[in-house]
Protein backbone atom coordinates (compact mmCIF):
# COMPACT_ATOMS: atom_id res chain seq x y z
CA UNK A 1 0.00 0.00 0.00
CA UNK A 2 2.63 2.50 1.09
CA UNK A 3 4.19 1.99 -2.42
CA UNK A 4 1.35 2.66 -4.44
CA UNK A 5 0.77 5.73 -2.78
CA UNK A 6 4.26 6.86 -3.03
CA UNK A 7 3.95 6.20 -7.16
CA UNK A 8 0.78 8.32 -6.90
CA UNK A 9 2.55 10.94 -4.86
CA UNK A 10 5.71 10.88 -7.52
CA UNK A 11 3.11 11.22 -10.61
CA UNK A 12 1.47 13.96 -9.06
CA UNK A 13 4.19 16.28 -8.11
CA UNK A 14 5.62 15.32 -11.86
CA UNK A 15 2.49 16.29 -13.44
CA UNK A 16 2.93 19.38 -11.18
CA UNK A 17 6.14 20.90 -12.00
CA UNK A 18 5.95 19.82 -15.66
CA UNK A 19 8.63 16.80 -15.03
CA UNK A 20 9.70 14.53 -17.97
CA UNK A 21 12.34 11.91 -16.60
CA UNK A 22 13.54 11.18 -13.51
CA UNK A 23 17.63 10.42 -13.59
CA UNK A 24 17.87 7.25 -10.89
CA UNK A 25 21.21 7.02 -9.45
CA UNK A 26 22.32 3.99 -7.25
CA UNK A 27 25.73 1.85 -6.47
CA UNK A 28 25.72 -1.44 -8.08
CA UNK A 29 27.57 -4.64 -5.93
CA UNK A 30 30.94 -3.83 -6.92
CA UNK A 31 30.73 -0.20 -5.78
CA UNK A 32 30.40 1.13 -9.19
CA UNK A 33 27.98 4.31 -9.75
CA UNK A 34 25.10 3.68 -12.19
CA UNK A 35 22.23 5.67 -13.22
CA UNK A 36 18.79 5.50 -15.10
CA UNK A 37 17.01 7.76 -17.02
CA UNK A 38 13.26 7.40 -16.15
CA UNK A 39 10.22 8.84 -17.96
CA UNK A 40 8.11 9.87 -15.92
CA UNK A 41 4.54 7.93 -17.52
CA UNK A 42 6.26 4.59 -16.36
CA UNK A 43 5.97 5.85 -12.73
CA UNK A 44 2.60 5.55 -13.33
CA UNK A 45 2.48 2.25 -14.18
Amino acid sequence: MARQAAKQKLSQIAKAKGIKYFLISFCDLAGVARSKLVPAQAIDG
